[in-house]
């Protein structure tokens, strides 16, 4: 049996290091990890803990969402009955979209539009290229 992959298998059945808490829960469960701010924050978590790992999230987003809402019933339940049956047929950008649109503060969406509706680019700004601004205008938008 090849050792990276016993590896990757127990990773997934393992909780990562951070649970999908966010302040807006009002419940601070995870002593040595802050909640997070919002949906998308602990998405980019997730991502960057697979990419650490050398973890396909499009295979094992299922596993790791379940390991880090164990703690949590109401949206455990939510993503039994509003992910799993649909686990072949999501990709991880759908499944973060939904769990954007379930989780989220929908304040939160309103300033982020708002934000891109004034950002503009000043050719005359000789601190940020086009293509940093771009790359700032493009991550906004993803967080949408």
């Amino acid at each position: 049996m090849d050792p990276l992959s016993s590896s990757k298998e127990e990773i997934l059945t393992t909780n990562p290091p951070f649970i999908f808490e966010l302040r807006s829960d009002k419940v601070h469960l995870n002593g040595t990890h802050e909640p997070f701010s919002c949906v998308y924050d602990f998405c980019r978590s997730l991502e960057n803990f697979c990419t650490k790992f050398d973890i396909d999230i499009e295979l094992g987003w299922k596993n790791l969402l379940v390991n880090c809402s164990s703690h949590n019933s109401d949206r455990l339940t939510w993503i039994y009955l509003n992910l799993e049956r649909y686990v072949q047929q999501l990709s991880w950008k759908q499944v973060m979209r939904r769990l954007m649109h379930r989780f989220d503060n929908p304040d939160r969406v309103k300033l982020l539009k708002t934000a891109l509706q004034q950002y503009r680019y000043d050719p005359h700004d000789t601190s940020k290229t086009v293509d940093c601004f771009n790359r700032n205008f493009y991550l906004c938008i993803d967080e949408l």
